[in-house]
């Protein structure tokens, strides 16, 4: 059942933790397959599209791009200022402007 799968998926991700955290990758590239190989088969129990799946996800993430993108002019921020903190802090803003839109 799908709960098994989720199971099963949590566990290939602590595998591919490990892999990452041993620097071997070879294991890397093998748990990540897993982990893939896990959540196509959640997707094919739980009867989800995993192209359309997959389609919404990338319309969400550009739009979520060009919104930090807009975040970034209208606040004039430069380079330097972008730290990997700060566009953490943009993304996370973006996700909040975008989270009620359905388009």
């Amino acid at each position: 059942n799908s709960a098994e799968i989720l199971g099963k998926i949590n566990e290939e991700v602590k595998e591919l933790w490990h892999a990452y955290e041993a620097n071997e990758k070879i294991s890397i590239e093998e748990e990540y397959g897993d982990v893939l190989f896990s959540l196509v088969n959640l997707g094919r129990k739980l009867d989800v599209d995993p192209e359309k799946s997959l389609e919404g996800s990338i319309k969400k993430f550009k739009k979520r791009i060009i919104e930090s993108i807009n975040i970034i002019k209208a606040e004039k921020i430069s380079g330097k200022e972008l730290t990997d903190k700060k566009l953490n802090e943009i993304w996370e803003q973006a996700k909040d402007m975008l989270k009620n839109d359905d388009s």
